[in-house]
């Protein structure tokens, strides 16, 4: 329950950050202010594909938390080789 009142409203934001970025053809950049797509098309690509996919990663998280588990534990075990620890 408690991942459904934390989870939903932070996949919404997310959501509605990248469609609003996407509907508007541009994106707010630090101490430039908002530039369209053709002027930053990696800042703008970025930041509407990134929030994407933490919103849907956060609606299998609601849906399925132990799919997204593994599925996490399976990404980060190549760190392993690394020497790095992984939960």
């Amino acid at each position: 329950m408690l991942q459904l009142i934390l989870g939903l409203p932070v996949a919404l934001c997310l959501f509605g950050w990248s469609t609003y970025n996407l509907y508007h053809g541009g994106v707010f950049v630090k101490q430039k202010g908002w530039k369209t797509k053709e002027e930053f098309p990696k800042t703008f690509w970025f930041t509407v594909l990134l929030p994407y996919v933490f919103a849907a990663l956060a609606v299998w998280g609601i849906i399925d938390p132990d799919g997204l588990w593994s599925f996490v534990k399976f990404a980060l075990g190549p760190l392993e080789f690394f020497g790095i620890a992984t939960p």
